[in-house]
């Protein structure tokens, strides 16, 4: 089953997102003025669009999981994330080594390293060189993917609701006892897994099993959510525990999508959720190129003209690039359903292949064989 609500909630946190990084860029490397910048940031709904987009990623990958063998899951995620990270982080690449600015943070400097690549959490310094500005949130979807999988290999699949209650108790439990302890944007391997970053995450896999639950419910879940949001989440203290309120929200926000008639095929913001991923991507450096052209020309700097054009460039862009994205997955979906038989026996056809040609000169073969080679 597809559920196009999520694909629309997922364009929604993606847009945030880019809201998020717009106003923050326009302050810090465009001299916008930053009461200008109320437009761009509104702050409740920002703050929900992080928890947003990892509940969705919660969701998708415990559905996922449902259907799919424990390595070609794994697989699959893999060819999921890194290609398009890999192809971003080259193109950032370019832009940078043609004079754009670095991401203003005190680890930009550096070189690029496995964990980097890999996305594992070595922790700020053991990563390396960092392009994209976004893709910390990944180090966090790659760590509560491979946790999934570890227990589909164990055949702990049904048992992955209980582990996941599990896992957000523990990590409400740290944050009572030590509050702010694990904030890093890119995790270490020992605060990983206890970092409330990772609960919107969590509650996205707790929605997935009650998804056929309750629907009659669902308008007067739908009004206290929103009254939670709205009226609610203001009252929390800033930090940790405000971050946890909007990963409730964020959770519900994911049932709730799957209640309501889902929408058309053909609904444009379903079709743009297959290329937000890009657009998440890929944002970032096109805002600070876009600044860095305008700053260089001397127009519009630090106008709202000129932040309006970096956003419609980093949105355009972004998706331009999330169709590139796309279609580069979908060429390499098909792998994570090869098994090891057909790997197999396409390196000993390919052996065979390279063999025979080998033994017979090519000049010696008939008119058609050099035709059919």
């Amino acid at each position: 089953m597809r559920f196009n609500n999520i694909q629309i909630l997922r364009v929604v946190a993606a847009l945030g997102v880019v809201a998020i990084h717009l106003s923050y860029y326009a302050v810090a490397d465009f001299r916008a003025d930053l009461e200008a910048m109320a437009w761009v940031r509104a702050e409740r709904v920002t703050e929900a669009c992080v928890p947003l987009l990892f509940a969705v990623s919660g969701f998708v990958l415990t559905h996922v999981l449902q259907s799919a063998p424990t390595g070609r899951y794994l697989l699959g995620r893999a060819i999921r994330i890194y290609p398009g990270y890999w192809l971003a982080m080259f193109v950032a690449a370019c832009l940078k080594s043609n004079g754009l600015p670095g991401i203003a943070l005190p680890w930009m400097a550096g070189r690029v390293t496995a964990p980097g690549l890999l996305l594992l959490p070595a922790g700020q310094s053991g990563v390396g060189l960092l392009l994209l500005g976004s893709e910390w949130t990944l180090f966090y979807e790659m760590t509560l993917a491979f946790a999934l999988g570890i227990f589909a290999l164990f055949g702990a699949r049904r048992a992955v609701p209980i582990a996941a209650g599990v896992w957000a108790v523990v990590i409400a439990v740290r944050i009572a006892v030590w509050p702010n302890m694990a904030l890093d944007s890119i995790p270490r391997w020992d605060t990983v897994l206890i970092s409330a970053f990772n609960l919107p995450f969590l509650f996205g896999v707790l929605a997935y099993y009650p998804r056929n639950i309750g629907r009659r419910w669902r308008w007067a879940v739908l009004a206290a959510t929103v009254g939670f949001a709205g009226f609610g989440i203001p009252w929390v203290p800033a930090g940790e525990l405000r971050y946890c309120a909007w990963s409730v929200v964020a959770g519900l926000a994911m049932w709730l999508a799957v209640q309501f008639r889902q929408a058309n095929d053909r609904n444009l913001f379903v079709r743009l959720g297959d290329l937000t991923y890009g657009l998440y991507l890929l944002h970032v450096p096109i805002i600070l190129g876009v600044f860095l052209l305008l700053r260089n020309r001397e127009l519009f700097v630090g106008s709202e003209a000129g932040v309006a054009l970096a956003g419609l460039a980093a949105i355009v862009g972004g998706l331009l690039f999330g169709w590139v994205e796309s279609i580069v997955h979908a060429r390499l979906r098909p792998l994570a359903k090869l098994r090891g038989a057909d790997i197999r026996t396409w390196s000993i056809r390919q052996r065979s292949r390279f063999g025979a040609r080998r033994d017979v000169p090519i000049l010696s073969q008939p008119v058609a064989d050099v035709r059919k080679s």
